[in-house]
């Protein structure tokens, strides 16, 4: 969060606070020093700081990114995991751009793409707890409003988007990741904090830090531009300032807005495009250091770290302090500013330690309390400056030897580059999991992260948790927070270890072999212990999904993907029907037909990273949402916490087995994620996991099937006859002619990938313990209304 209110003090009292950062060298060529100049004052790099160059090397918060681009998807109507990567990579690489056309001179030279680093959140320390659980309760605040709006039958597109926002689903961030990963993007996931990593990785390499954080205002590093300034993602921002030039065709305020207000594909390129052009043309941004901070407020640069004990932020849990802070007034925003610097201008002539002393005893008299003032002050500035230990050299871990223990380096490892998620890794080294709460039925008892806890608990089981060696205090039980009516509560958790099985995951060196012993894991999840037999044969499982082999890369990605449909449903159904809640044919018409549609759909969205010209084969209508119903919302939330869970139980095999098995169910940094180029059947990848989610399509299928459309009338509504066309003519009720009559092949060609799906969850050995009931019966026909139709 940063520091209290200093983000709207500056932009209230020094608009404009900085300097400008040219992205382009003038004469041309390699990297040179920036010749970046504040009004009146040099732009002298910071003591102990590399120099910026020109063009800068940019660290980019990969957290903030992710969530100012997601305010241009609802997300009441659900997860738009595709179109985030879409347009999360798209915006990435238009920045990588920026400045290209800046120099209108013939003789410029190329100019090369700008050096950008993504830095994403890791292990958050311990003094984070308070903040965590403050957070996720503001998260079920808004939960409860959305789910309230839905209950009073609000459509998606007339919930408050901003509050949505906030209640994004936990796979998000994960999916940021791989996308830029995949896209050929650096991208690190710290094991602190990524404001305290970003910063360290800035003063290294001379590199500007691009962030909506307050606190880089503070931290010492060469300059810190604020990334709002730089991806003005809402349409009327974007509509503001067009570029008017003969290669890029401006766009108007409601061509803007439309784009940004449909998430399909081609309204997500335009979109991106108009961003793009307007960047190329960019010759700077505006850049601000602690020392231009310092200057405006007539204090010390190197008193600066101790704005942030005085205005408040994270760190300050000290009740004491706080206490101390209110009995000044710095707790009231009228007057914190004025508190701050009538205690600290007079002090610019003094250095540090002795502006610390005499700071403590001016704001009290109590010696305790002076020490405890004292401290805090030296740890901001410990911080600030980048002279703290990393928080997790304190962290108490061994590595310990044997099949049943946690790999931890490798595991650490993995989890720095973005291929396993750091919820891994909290969980092996803190013993610790937030489940982060998301837009669920806010009435029913359990969450959705109850139902899908026995994937979990086998998940930290094949990652050896269950073993107590090497765990910090020799804890076996992971503790769970878990969202519990309106509140969070904690759930002690036993990982399920294989057991005895036979099965030696070090050993698993195939992607297919780990995808197969996969399968029958989320087979037996809920079983008190797990048998190997049958790891050829789990495929009895797939019915018609196995019967061909596929012919095409893409017929792969899609059977893939159907594939771990099957396992996500199969697993519902059964916890489902264990509770005394049957499933009805509505729904998994619906679940299946949904499910095809976003593994299609995301073919198109993100086939080719960053290529303005791709278009889809055909536009999927997901941009028309269905009436979001408790059910649906209950559904989705089921369906998204499974994957989810699912999703980190197969990367906690992607740490045991061989690394080779990583390399084929993940692939390469280059590898585009969206393209199937090289997918082989039978082999599972990550991408899967999230891609068979789409929010609108799912509530819109849902709605149709509730109306008792089958699942060929749902494809047709849904699949227009091409690019642009309308999809969705003819209605969502039952009967009539399917739309879309030149799309019909290839609805015949999902429409078998759904009964496959709809056969191999609900039939099988699974049909023998799961009741499928029909709770669709068409309205009786009256006899007068017969007779009225005999006429």
């Amino acid at each position: 969060m940063g520091i209290s209110g200093l983000t709207t003090f500056v932009a209230k009292t020094h608009p404009g606070l900085g300097c400008d950062v040219p992205l382009r060298p003038a004469s041309g060529g390699g990297r040179q020093p920036s010749d970046a100049v504040s009004t009146g004052r040099s732009s002298d790099s910071p003591t102990g700081c590399m120099p910026l160059g020109c063009p800068p090397r940019l660290v980019l918060d990969g957290n903030g990114l992710v969530y100012l681009v997601a305010q241009s998807l609802n997300y009441a109507l659900g997860s738009h995991h595709a179109r985030l990567e879409r347009l999360l990579v798209d915006c990435a690489h238009a920045l990588a751009l920026a400045g290209t056309k800046a120099d209108a001179s013939p003789a410029a030279a190329p100019a090369a793409r700008l050096d950008l680093t993504f830095v994403f959140d890791g292990l958050l320390p311990e003094y984070k707890v308070a903040e965590r659980r403050r957070r996720d309760m503001s998260r079920i605040e808004r939960i409860q409003a959305v789910a309230g709006a839905v209950g009073l039958g609000a459509a998606g597109d007339h919930i408050d988007v901003q509050a949505a926002v906030m209640v994004m689903p936990p796979t998000v961030v994960f999916v940021a990741i791989r996308a830029l990963r995949s896209a050929g993007f650096t991208v690190v996931v710290a094991e602190e904090e990524a404001d305290v990593f970003a910063a360290r990785l800035a003063r290294e390499t001379g590199a500007a830090v691009v962030s909506k954080d307050s606190d880089f205002y503070v931290h010492r590093i060469p300059m810190f531009i604020n990334l709002e300034s730089v991806f003005p993602v809402t349409p009327a921002s974007l509509a503001g300032a067009q570029p008017q030039t003969d290669d890029a065709a401006p766009l108007s305020a409601d061509a803007v807005a439309a784009a940004a207000a449909s998430p399909s594909a081609t309204a997500i390129s335009a979109f991106t495009a108009a961003l793009a052009a307007r960047l190329a043309l960019t010759p700077s941004l505006r850049g601000c250091s602690r020392e231009h901070l310092a200057q405006a407020l007539s204090i010390r640069a190197e008193h600066v770290p101790l704005i942030a004990v005085l205005a408040g932020n994270d760190q300050d849990t000290d009740p004491d302090i706080v206490k101390l802070l209110r009995s000044h007034k710095l707790d009231v925003y009228r007057k914190k500013w004025a508190g701050i610097l009538s205690l600290l201008r007079p002090l610019a002539a003094v250095p540090l330690p002795v502006a610390v002393s005499s700071l403590c005893k001016r704001m009290t008299s109590d010696s305790a309390l002076q020490s405890k003032l004292a401290d805090a002050f030296e740890a901001a500035i410990a911080h600030y400056d980048g002279t703290g230990n990393v928080p997790q050299d304190a962290i108490a871990w061994t590595e310990a030897s044997g099949s049943d223990s946690v790999p931890v380096e490798r595991l650490r490892r993995m989890v720095a580059d973005g291929t396993v998620s750091f919820k891994l890794l909290e969980a092996a080294v803190m013993r610790t999991v937030w489940c982060t709460p998301f837009l669920e039925d806010d009435l029913r008892p359990e969450s959705a992260w109850v139902l899908s806890r026995p994937l979990r608990q086998r998940a930290f089981g094949v990652l050896g948790c269950a073993s107590s060696v090497g765990s910090p205090g020799g804890r076996r039980e992971i503790t769970e927070h878990v969202r519990q009516g309106l509140s969070m509560a904690a759930h002690a958790m036993e990982p399920s270890p294989l057991g005895p099985c036979g099965v030696d995951l070090d050993a698993v060196v195939a992607g297919a072999e780990w995808s197969r012993l996969f399968a029958l894991i989320v087979e037996q999840a809920e079983a008190p212990s797990f048998a190997a037999s049958g790891i050829e044969d789990e495929q009895h499982c797939l019915g018609p999904l196995a019967s061909s082999e596929p012919s095409t890369d893409g017929d792969a990605y899609m059977q893939s993907g159907c594939w771990l449909l099957v396992l996500a449903l199969r697993f519902v159904i059964r916890v489902r029907h264990g509770q005394g809640a049957a499933v009805g044919n509505h729904e998994l018409n619906a679940w299946a037909c949904a499910g095809v549609l976003a593994l299609h759909q995301s073919q198109a969205l993100c086939g080719r990273f960053g290529d303005p010209s791709t278009a889809p084969v055909v536009d999927i209508a997901a941009g028309i949402p269905g009436n979001i119903t408790r059910t649906s919302l209950h559904d989705f939330a089921q369906l998204e916490a499974t994957l989810f869970s699912m999703l980190l139980l197969f990367q906690a095999g992607l740490v045991r087995c061989a690394e080779s098995v990583a390399a084929q169910c993940i692939g390469g940094a280059r590898q585009d994620a969206g393209d199937s180029a090289g997918w082989q059947p039978g082999v599972l990848r990550d991408v899967l996991f999230w891609r068979l989610l789409d929010g609108p399509l799912f509530h819109r299928c849902m709605e149709m099937s509730r109306k008792g459309a089958a699942p060929a009338r749902i494809l047709a509504n849904q699949c227009s006859a091409g690019p642009g066309s309308a999809a969705g003519e003819g209605g969502a009720e039952a009967g009539g002619e399917p739309a879309g009559a030149g799309a019909s092949g290839q609805v015949q060609q999902l429409l078998r990938r759904v009964s496959g799906v709809v056969a191999a969850a609900a039939g099988g050995s699974n049909g023998g313990r799961v009741e499928v009931i029909m709770d669709y019966t068409p309205r009786p026909r009256t006899k007068k209304a017969a007779k009225k139709r005999g006429r």
